[in-house]
C-alpha cells in the first residue's frame, strides 16, 4: 500500500500528481508492471492505493557489482 505522506496531503499539486500517478498506474497492463488494486482517500485526507505483494529477489540483488 502506497499512502501519501501527511504534510503534503493539503498541497494540491501534489495530491494531483498523486492521483496521476494511481490512474496511470491502474491503466497499464504488462508483466513487468504491478497492478494498482485500488485507490482511495483516507479519513485524514491522505492519499492512497493498493498493489499485490511481490516477493522475491530485489533490484539491488539482481544488479551485477
Amino acid at each position: 500500500m502506497k499512502v501519501m505522506l501527511a504534510p503534503l496531503a493539503t498541497r494540491a499539486v501534489t495530491r494531483a500528481r498523486f492521483q496521476r500517478e494511481a490512474r496511470i498506474t491502474a491503466g497499464l497492463q504488462h508483466p513487468g508492471i504491478v497492478a494498482v488494486y485500488d485507490y482511495g482517500e483516507l479519513a485524514d485526507g491522505r492519499l492512497w492505493y493498493t498493489m499485490p505483494e511481490l516477493r522475491g529477489q530485489t533490484l539491488e540483488a539482481a544488479l551485477p557489482d
